[in-house]
């Protein structure tokens, strides 16, 4: 239990207390943080379905469950169960991390159990796991809590290095279920290093062919069982996402102190890389690395006595594998780049894994328990200890370049709501007479698709602004097609608020009847069926807003803008005197540009000349740089085609930075051409 108290006193020490509080969501608020609570708060609050993880408040007609919106089954379904006792939706995030922080501790101590019998150097590959950056980065640099469950990686390999043989099969898929039920990366690394391990019984004969061909049965059997219960299948299709190759190792990326703006050393340099974007984190940290060095000399010294025993290779030959793959058709050592050609067919198979940087953390654990064997094997046990040791305080304290000051700034953040954009009265009042929330059209990571999930998770309503790890599009096209063709016949859901993108206002307009609403409120253009007989907002309310009413505008004249002048922003061809961006490959890039504006709300016009491609979360878009997305626009192809979106600039004026590009909080490819831009303020109406 010395491994797991490490690992809780590890967390403490990173992230403080503040995160363990489930009423505390401030910390999560923005970028990935947003999906994981969202998510796991509509499924909690949502009914039992069938199969189990269907999360159908979130996302309407848009196949959603608790597994595709990387929501960690395990725990949604735990606090699922609880909901009725607690009375309303927990934050989990922070319980699962700390869980993940005790198991990786638990489970490094154990499997340096496996090779010495030394505490104290159980004690320091403990320590050493847990400081290790390729781990800490998962929740600290990218917020990506559900892959910090490397604690399963570390459970294989003590699997699979334990002697004992009885109940094999049986803990075996209990391991393969719960990391189905934790995240689908570490599941397929689990599944991995299984095959390995039953690959070795049956070429060593180690046990029954029979046994074997059972054992194969029950894991097959109750993976599949456990994906569709967690709702893996709910999907027709979409299981494929743009992005493999762009997410990918370098060879030397476990030395990179540096692989994104976070440095993990105060003393190693960053290696050289391909670009400054998007490089895998994997730094093993500088104490792992001595161990690491000292191991190499010592096999260097005395190549024929460290023992191997040959069942090792076939789980060598799976890391080296995974670690291939993490490295993607587009080899990288360094600054050097080759690409290795691959057919349409082979890279949507691997676009199912467009992350693929993350299968290289099986050969990273693989290695740490290669260097235990050796040195304790084959050193003084005193040196031995020693070198642990020094390795073990260089690495807490080298890493704290990265990990230092985060649990100050969690406690900064500690909120129990969020600061969302949709903050007139309207919103209040019309949550309580609509049932559904509709932000059109649909998509993934709409612009604003947080601020409308959290309006309507508030009021205990139901919407299709949802951010997935995967989606159906085809499913969306079909639906965003269905929403068209009512717009235009008049048939709207007396029960739906509507928040409408520009391209639909035309259409709108000629079908809206006298008690319906359509204005512009709070960067929404809102569509509310009814509203004037259902809110009681009539003619001689309709400027009291303190009420839920809602003031009447009208577009004023576009602010002049004098030539733009458009500079370079990312690793894309951005040609700014043609106001065009492109690239053959992924990348997230983009021309911006400054706009002093006077404080007050506008809507913005741009007219665009595309054909982009990108996953589902955008391949292009305008934006106020590194701040808001204005508009999305996902894998598609138009001629001259203008969107629109609100704008609001705040008291005293702003200099905006005003983007657009290829990617935007993801990345694309193809060309986009901004033909035209126009921002006209909103003036109320007297």
């Amino acid at each position: 239990m010395i491994g797991a108290l490490l690992g809780a006193i590890v967390f403490l020490i990173i992230f403080g207390y503040t995160p363990l509080i489930g009423a505390n969501i401030g910390w999560l608020f923005g970028g990935d943080g947003s999906q994981y609570y969202l998510s796991a708060a509509f499924f909690q609050q949502s009914p039992w379905a069938f199969p189990p993880g269907l999360n159908s408040r979130y996302g309407l007609e848009i196949p959603s469950s608790i597994f595709l919106s990387d929501g960690i089954p395990l725990f949604g379904f735990l606090f699922k169960a609880l909901y009725p006792i607690t009375g309303h939706a927990v934050q989990y995030v922070g319980l699962w991390v700390l869980t993940c922080f005790v198991l990786q501790g638990l489970l490094g101590w154990l499997l340096a159990g496996l090779f010495t019998e030394s505490n104290i150097i159980k004690l320091c590959t403990a320590l050493l796991v847990l400081f290790m950056p390729a781990f800490l980065s998962r929740s600290v640099q990218l917020d990506h809590y559900p892959t910090a469950g490397h604690f399963l990686i570390l459970a294989a390999l003590v699997v699979f290095f334990s002697p004992v043989r009885r109940r094999r099969r049986a803990v075996w898929t209990g391991l393969v279920v719960l990391s189905v039920l934790c995240d689908s990366y570490i599941f397929t690394m689990v599944l991995a290093i299984w095959c390995a391990d039953i690959a070795a019984r049956a070429w060593r004969l180690e046990q029954k062919k029979r046994y074997l061909a059972s054992e194969v049965v029950w894991v097959v059997s109750a993976s599949a069982v456990t994906l569709w219960l967690s709702g893996f299948f709910v999907m027709g299709s979409g299981y494929e996402a743009v992005g493999f190759g762009v997410f990918r190792a370098n060879l030397l990326s476990i030395f990179d102190s540096k692989p994104g703006y976070l440095s993990w050393s105060y003393f190693l340099p960053p290696t050289p890389k391909v670009s400054d974007a998007n490089n895998a984190p994997h730094f093993l940290g500088t104490g792992l690395i001595l161990v690491l060095a000292a191991a190499g000399l010592v096999c260097l010294e005395r190549p024929s006595k460290p023992r191997w025993h040959s069942r090792v290779w076939f789980l060598v030959a799976a890391a080296v594998l995974m670690f291939l793959f993490a490295m993607s058709n587009r080899m990288s050592i360094g600054s050097f780049e080759f690409v290795i050609p691959i057919g349409t067919r082979m890279e949507g198979l691997a676009s199912l894994f467009r992350a693929s940087e993350r299968f290289a953390w099986p050969l990273l654990y693989l290695s740490v328990a290669g260097a235990v064997h050796v040195l304790s094997t084959q050193l003084d046990r005193r040196f031995a200890c020693a070198i642990f040791l020094a390795a073990a305080g260089l690495q807490s304290v080298d890493t704290r370049a990265g990990w230092g000051g985060v649990s100050e700034r969690l406690a900064a953040r500690k909120a129990d709501s969020w600061p969302i954009a949709l903050r007139a009265p309207f919103w209040g009042r019309a949550g309580t007479i609509y049932r559904d929330v509709r932000l059109l059209p649909a998509a993934n990571f709409n612009p604003g698709y947080s601020d409308v999930a959290y309006f309507a998770l508030q009021h205990g309503m139901r919407t299709d602004a949802v951010y997935l790890s995967r989606m159906d599009q085809a499913r969306v096209d079909l639906e965003n097609s269905r929403f068209v063709q009512d717009l235009k016949a008049g048939r709207l859901d007396p029960k739906t608020l509507y928040l409408l993108d520009d391209q639909y206002l035309d259409i709108a307009s000629g079908v809206v009847k006298p008690d319906d609403l359509l204005e512009r409120i709070d960067g929404h253009f809102v569509l509310a069926p009814g509203w004037r007989n259902v809110s009681g907002c009539g003619e001689s309310q309709a400027s009291s807003e303190s009420s839920g009413c809602v003031q009447r505008h009208t577009l004023g004249a576009p602010i002049p803008l004098t030539e733009l002048k458009w500079r370079s922003w990312g690793p894309g061809r951005n040609d700014a005197s043609r106001a065009e961006v492109s690239s053959d490959e992924l990348v997230d890039s983009a021309l911006v540009t400054d706009i002093s504006l006077p404080p007050a709300s506008y809507v913005l016009t741009a007219c665009m000349t595309w054909d982009v491609q990108g996953p589902s979360t955008g391949a292009a878009d305008v934006c106020v740089l590194g701040k808001r997305k204005l508009i999305n626009l996902q894998t598609s192809r138009e001629d001259r085609a203008c969107r629109s979106a609100g704008l609001d600039v705040g008291a005293g004026g702003s200099v905006v930075q005003i983007a657009f590009g290829l990617g935007g909080w993801s990345v694309g490819k193809g060309y986009i051409r901004l033909d035209s831009l126009s921002i006209r303020p909103l003036i109320a109406v007297k």
